[in-house]
Formats: structure tokens, C-alpha cells, sequence
């Protein structure tokens, strides 16, 4: 199958009062009590950080690919990816500057999830980045 399944895990508390105040009931994703790391077997799971080393290659519909509520560069650098290392989860960061020259590559959770389904159904990274990232996000070389 080509489609892809969306999860909320650790959904409760605050974030779910505040998700379901904005309808999150009617979102076709899976709600978990419990953090990925007890939903999925780590081997299966890639938490994508902004600081992560590794560059994603391409994305591979039997990986659980974990997009953190956390924004790193505004809260803390790299707290994305000790929690990855604390969980014993691998880690990568989408290639945002192997294909275009931006200002930043930290980018927000609905234009991760956007890269990540356009990659999933063409394949092209440099395409599903032109797509999704706001032009504010481009250097004004790469706005043409």
C-alpha cells in the first residue's frame, strides 16, 4: 500500500486538552498515551532532529519516523536529539541543505510531515522541499 499512517503518541495532559479544544478529534491520525519508544520497537524508529548528523536518504514506508513537538533552535539546540540518544532511537535530519540554500534548516512540524509525504510519493527531495518550505525560509537565490 502507498498510504502512510499518522500517530500522536504521548498524547495527553495538556497538549491533548489543547489539541482537542482545536479538533483533534476529527484528524485521521492514532492517539497514544504512551511515548514512541513504547509503541514501536526502536530498530523501526528514525527521530528526524535539526541536529541529528545524518542526513536522510530517502523515506521507507516500514520506518516510524518521529517528528518531535519540541522546537529546538527556539527552546533548547539539540534537545530533539538527546531524547533520540536517551531512548537509544536513531536520529536524521531531512537533507534541506544538500538540494536548496535556505536561511535556516529548523523547520516547523507541518512542513516536516508535508516534506516527508511528498518524498514518500515522488521520491524527490529537491522537488518536495520546493514545494512545502515558505519562500521566507529561501535565500533570495533559490526564490526563482
Amino acid at each position: 500500500s502507498n498510504l502512510l499512517s499518522l500517530h500522536l503518541a504521548s498524547y495527553g495532559g495538556d497538549v491533548a486538552t489543547f489539541c482537542d479544544q482545536k479538533g483533534a478529534q476529527s484528524w485521521k491520525v492514532t492517539r497514544h498515551n504512551q511515548p514512541v519508544h513504547d509503541l514501536f520497537p526502536n530498530n523501526n524508529v528514525v527521530f528526524l532532529s535539526p541536529d541529528a548528523p545524518t542526513a536522510l536518504t530517502a523515506v521507507d514506508p516500514d520506518t516510524v519516523y518521529v517528528v518531535g513537538g519540541i522546537v529546538d533552535r527556539t527552546v533548547r539546540k539539540s534537545q530533539s536529539l538527546a531524547k533520540a540518544h536517551g531512548w537509544a532511537i536513531r536520529t536524521a535530519r531531512l537533507p534541506v541543505q544538500e538540494h536548496l540554500r535556505v536561511k535556516s534548516h529548523v523547520l516547523n512540524i507541518d512542513t516536516v510531515v508535508l516534506a516527508l509525504l511528498e518524498v514518500h510519493n515522488h521520491g524527490d527531495w529537491k522537488r518536495a522541499f520546493e514545494s512545502v518550505l515558505p519562500k521566507r525560509l529561501l535565500r533570495p537565490d533559490e526564490s526563482q
